[in-house]
């Protein structure tokens, strides 16, 4: 039996093309949304060919090997609080973290056009990521993608603290070919920054 799955929504000028996907053998089509409001477009990624997009005991739909479980046992599927958060225009990725912890956080990275627009406005145009992650400005920018993120979603699953990472994600490190965050990778990478969210 193939069930079909179609995600689509016309609210304001937000325009999302379908998802389909079957259920024996998994054909998944690209989604694009496009924001045409604001002077900005907003992306979310397809998932990988052969990701499992069935149902969860828990509701969730995701990538199921990719499910957080945190210390309480709360089940969260970080795709949705990821793509939410990269949908602001001074995001440029995403990583919720949280598995086996009292909550949920993340690690944030900018992206470079729009940080350079927002360092401009902030009078400070010479300086690094590095040097204004703690500026209350730019935490205040990012907080309200996370507060847009965590509107979706209930107080259990929603993003307690984050971290503004001072660099890019690269192909072939963070990212795959395909742009996709390779999660060990960054969890391993970043573990000390993870620490951090909950020290």
């Amino acid at each position: 039996m193939t069930a079909v799955l179609l995600l689509a929504s016309l609210l304001g000028h937000e325009l999302s093309h379908a998802l389909v996907a079957r259920h024996n053998g998994l054909t998944v089509r690209a989604i694009t949304l496009w924001m045409l409001g604001g002077g900005h477009r907003t992306r979310r990624r397809a998932p990988d060919a052969g990701a499992d997009l069935r149902i969860a005991p828990a509701g969730l739909t995701g990538r199921k090997k990719d499910l957080i479980i945190t210390a309480s046992g709360k089940n969260v599927a970080p795709a949705v609080l990821e793509d939410r958060v990269r949908e602001h225009w001074l995001i440029g990725e995403c990583v919720v973290v949280g598995d086996q912890r009292p909550y949920i956080a993340a690690l944030v990275t900018l992206d470079p056009a729009a940080f350079a627009r927002w360092k401009l406005r902030a009078g400070q145009p010479a300086a690094a990521v590095g040097d204004l992650a703690g500026d209350s400005g730019l935490r205040a920018a990012v907080q309200q993608a996370v507060d847009r993120a965590n509107a979706a979603v209930s107080r259990a699953e929603s993003i307690r603290r984050f971290r503004i990472l001072d660099a890019e994600f690269a192909v072939g490190a963070e990212l795959t070919p395909t742009q996709k965050v390779r999660r060990p990778y960054v969890l391993s990478k970043y573990a000390a920054e993870i620490d951090a969210l909950y020290a």
